[in-house]
């Protein structure tokens, strides 16, 4: 690590898990560390990145894709911004290092619009609303904060 001047990390749960993997996969051309988890909530993806980099006093930059799992676990907005603040927090505190999350895509197991006509099933929980206020909220906390701590 003494040679490393900035580490980069995407963490992810289920979205980005061996997306890379085909027959022809070859490697990264330039290194980016991939910590994935299928089914891990946002908090699980925050103990992850402490149990391997919170040790580390190199700066890092950290990417976000996940969430998807907090919704599915019915979390609600508020609990699922408090995540994101403390995984923010944990990564501001190193200093130099960026923190970055992605906002969530909307799949139809959760999200409904008229367009898409009749919901699937009598019972279906449309979600849309809420992920579209978190999605939101994810932008306003990122373009409020100085996400490069020095």
């Amino acid at each position: 690590m003494k040679d490393v001047k900035r580490l980069k990390i995407c963490l992810s749960s289920s979205t980005m898990n061996e997306f890379w993997m085909d027959d022809k996969y070859e490697g990264d051309r330039i290194h980016i560390d991939w910590c994935t988890s299928p089914g891990a909530e946002l908090s699980t993806l925050e103990h992850m990145w402490r149990v391997d980099y919170g040790d580390i006093t190199v700066p890092m930059d950290v990417l976000i894709i996940g969430g998807l799992i907090d919704i599915i676990k019915n979390r609600s907005r508020e609990q699922f911004m408090e995540a994101v603040e403390s995984f923010y927090k944990a990564v501001a505190a190193k200093e130099g290092s960026t923190f970055v999350m992605a906002t969530m895509f909307y799949p139809p197991q959760m999200c409904w619009t008229p367009d898409d006509g009749k919901p699937p099933t009598p019972n279906y929980v449309n979600k849309y609303e809420m992920m579209v206020k978190i999605n939101d909220d994810i932008i306003e906390l990122l373009q409020d904060k100085d996400t490069v701590v020095s």
